[in-house]
């Protein structure tokens, strides 16, 4: 029903399915017989807002929404939903959303990209927090830059995560962080770490990499460049620094493992144990560890100058392994596995240049029967060697 310019009351409208409320003949709110939805027109009044004296309540999934076509509001769930679920006027579309559990508060803005602001006041400042930027979409803090930190409180923590926007830094467990990521206390990486820092260092206080603790590391140790220790000792076992590469100054090692067949064919066809080391340098060894794996039959020597030892390839420069002695009850053994480590003698051995390392009979016959096999760890210096005219 038409109502006149000055009425204030209640109207119900022709098809007798609304309740409207005027105002001076103002529609300020109706009630729908049919959807049982009480809408509120703010818009209709000289002002903006609609102010409550006391509470305003609603009960269980009953929504607020907002907007021209509801697009925006709040609903609170008395049930679970489960995943796929929908709500008319709250979801829209192919929805990616998780289950929700009972009695949770739903916030929506299912406008086309609309994002959600939370906004507070600052000293009488207005200050952004919090954004949900859909067109991204991102959910985002501190969006307008503001100097406004983010901190996660632990059970015991006051700062289990900070986030210091002032000097854009993270602190963990740390409330001033003094650098970009600083940690108080321990951590664990279970992946790799690339640092794509590349200062030089010359002091334990400049560099990439700095402690200042020791430092423990469980695998190997690769240096690209110069390895100094500026102070101290260096205390090694005997296979400490190692390399698999040409390294110049450096100790390194190499395995081998021979045959029964090789073992008794040593003195015709010796076998590289170090690999040549290139143009203009040498390999010296300076120790080895051979071990034998018994099988059935010791090896049989045809006399005891037979003798294992190191000689540069097509060369007649000899390191001899152990003592005659020593070598006799290595190979002779009967019925165990056998160890010989020496460090060996060099005296008179000539380094000669660019030649691989080779096992040798130094013997006047081959070893005979035998059984197992016989593996050799060779330890050595690559030094460079320069011609004088």
């Amino acid at each position: 029903m038409g109502v006149g310019p000055n009425y204030t009351g209640f109207a119900r409208d022709v098809d007798n399915t609304r309740l409207s409320i005027y105002v001076l003949g103002t529609e300020v709110g109706r009630w729908d017989d049919a959807t049982n939805d009480l809408t509120l027109l703010v818009n209709g009044l000289s002002t903006t807002s609609l102010a409550f004296s006391g509470a305003l309540g609603l009960d269980d999934d009953v929504s607020i929404e907002m907007g021209t076509g509801d697009d925006a509001g709040l609903h609170l769930r008395s049930t679970a939903l489960t995943t796929p679920w929908a709500i008319t006027d709250v979801t829209l579309g192919t929805e990616a959303i998780a289950d929700v559990a009972a009695n949770s508060l739903l916030i929506w803005n299912i406008t086309a990209n609309g994002d959600i602001v939370m906004l507070a006041n600052n000293g009488g400042n207005t200050l952004e927090f919090f954004r949900v930027d859909s067109s991204v979409p991102e959910v985002r803090l501190n969006a307008a830059g503001s100097d406004i930190d983010f901190v996660v409180e632990g059970d015991t923590a006051t700062s289990l995560l900070h986030v210091d926007a002032g000097n854009d830094r993270v602190g963990i467990l740390n409330a001033t962080p003094g650098v970009e990521l600083d940690i108080t206390g321990a951590f664990a990486l279970s992946g790799a770490a690339d640092f794509d820092a590349t200062t030089d260092t010359s002091s334990g206080t400049t560099g990439a990499l700095r402690t200042d603790g020791g430092m423990g590391i469980a695998k190997a140790l690769w240096v690209g460049a110069n390895l100094t220790v500026n102070s101290g000792t260096v205390t090694l076992p005997s296979d400490t620094i190692l390399s698999d590469a040409v390294e110049k100054g450096l100790i390194q090692y190499q395995d081998t493992q021979l045959s029964s067949a090789n073992i008794q064919n040593l003195l015709g066809t010796n076998i590289e144990v170090v690999a040549t080391p290139g143009a203009n340098l040498a390999n010296i060894p300076v120790r080895a560890h051979l071990f034998l794996d018994f099988v059935s039959t010791d090896y049989v020597q045809v006399n005891n100058a037979d003798h294992l030892a190191l000689k540069y390839n097509a060369s007649t420069e000899i390191a001899e392994i152990g003592s005659e002695a020593q070598c006799t009850a290595f190979l002779e053994v009967s019925g165990a596995d056998a160890a010989l480590f020496d460090s060996l003698d060099e005296t008179g051995f000539v380094p000669v240049v660019n030649k691989a390392i080779d096992l040798d009979n130094n013997g006047s016959a081959e070893y005979t029967t035998g059984g197992g096999t016989l593996s050799i760890r060779v330890w050595y210096v690559t030094v460079d060697m320069v011609a004088f005219s």
